[in-house]
């Protein structure tokens, strides 16, 4: 299920640009999809208006109880819409630290099939985006790489050893440290978790508390 952030509390302005435009296009479609995916949970904030262009939040949680090297992995991106969009491809930046061949270790950038300049074309829609986003997150892509040495090594070890490979993402993902490189457990998932908890149990006990002692209004105050 694709979860929205946020929606009743987003107003767009009237001068929205082209990209912006089509952005916000693609989202509504995305709204009346509400596809549901097998291997990731997914929420998608509305149109963020930023530099250095107008933006969409995407967190991509995969599934902790699923058979795969990534289960329970926390993405947190962002895509980016130039202001040419769509006529060049938006960029996709992972804002957490991640052990994976296709996310370039120091800056982020995701480097993905479908936005190269040979393959993009402006027909394609911010749901291709986002289901080829988790396509590549799930199955890396070793024929697109960053040039950072370290992720030429990640895909030198799968290519040599994916018994390593998968040693080292699951190192990764219990919060270990590889090289120069220390890595939040699950990328943040746990810490994410944790946090909701917290917040739902101040809700229960915000809600208890009202229940057992209901609010009184001081008539000769509020005059």
């Amino acid at each position: 299920m694709i979860l929205f952030r946020n929606k009743r509390g987003a107003r767009l302005a009237t001068n929205l640009s082209m990209a912006e435009l089509r952005v916000q296009k693609d989202i509504a479609e995305l709204g009346e999809q509400r596809t549901a995916s097998l291997f990731c949970r997914l929420f998608i904030s509305p149109l963020l208006r930023d530099r250095p262009g107008p933006r969409v939040s995407v967190s991509i949680s995969v599934k902790e109880d699923l058979d795969h090297l990534y289960s329970g992995a926390l993405f947190e991106c962002v895509i980016v819409f130039g202001e040419k969009y769509p006529f060049i491809p938006p960029t996709i930046i992972v804002l957490n630290r991640v052990y994976h061949p296709n996310v370039d270790i120091d800056t982020g950038e995701l480097f993905l099939d479908l936005l190269s300049p040979d393959n993009w074309k402006p027909v394609i829609t911010l749901s291709s985006v986002i289901f080829a986003l988790q396509l590549t997150l799930l199955q890396p892509n070793f024929d697109l790489l960053p040039c950072n040495p370290v992720n030429l090594e990640m895909a030198a070890v799968h290519q040599t050893c994916q018994q390593q490979f998968g040693r080292l993402v699951r190192m990764s993902l219990l919060g270990g440290r590889i090289g120069a490189y220390q890595f939040a457990p699950y990328y943040g998932q746990l810490a994410t978790l944790k946090r909701k908890r917290e917040e739902q149990g101040c809700e229960r006990r915000t809600t208890r508390k009202l229940e057992a002692e209901p609010m009184r209004l001081d008539l000769a105050y509020c005059a």
